[in-house]
């Protein structure tokens, strides 16, 4: 059995602006048919434009072991309240998800955003348990909001994660 090599045991896991040699990987994702009712469609432009770390659109990668576990792709990051557009982790069940997105909210609440926002497909209960437990809120169901790439039209939770208690 082989572990990671001494250099990337040591690197820790981090979230960085993606790189031109991560967007085969991410459009390996964003392209997979098994993910059309619950990822939407991302053009290759759209990707290599958000990996500019001060646009308004990020496209951002998570690193384990100096390798791509996972992506966030967010708009609104000229402004307070960024919005997750498309996450999603390389890996499933390794608990990669979590890791992920507990750090990015790390990074935003660092920026000194004051609050981060997404839709999420009701009957994607992998990804609205994950929201749950790291703390988003405030539910809003948009009814027949979305229509899937399988040509399916959905109702979308909008879920809310506060970085400042409303009201202070």
């Amino acid at each position: 059995m082989t572990g990671p090599s001494p250099e990337t045991a040591s690197r820790p896991a981090c979230w960085r602006p993606a790189r031109a040699d991560d967007l085969p990987a991410i459009s390996a994702v964003l392209t997979d048919p098994a993910f059309f009712d619950v990822l939407g469609a991302v053009t290759p432009e759209a990707l290599a434009e958000a990996c500019a770390p001060d646009g308004a659109r990020r496209l951002l990668a998570f690193d384990i072991d100096g390798s791509l576990a996972a992506f966030a792709y967010l708009s609104g990051c000229d402004g307070d309240r960024p919005k997750l557009e498309e996450f999603a982790v390389l890996t499933r069940g390794r608990g990669t998800g979590t890791r992920a997105l507990s750090a990015l909210l790390e990074v935003l609440r660092a920026e000194g955003r004051a609050s981060f926002w997404l839709h999420v497909v009701p009957d994607n209960s992998r990804a609205l348990a994950l929201y749950r437990r790291l703390g988003f809120g405030r539910e809003e169901v948009l009814p027949d909001f979305w229509q899937t790439r399988n040509g399916d039209r959905v109702d979308l939770l909008r879920l809310h994660y506060d970085f400042v208690p409303a009201g202070v």
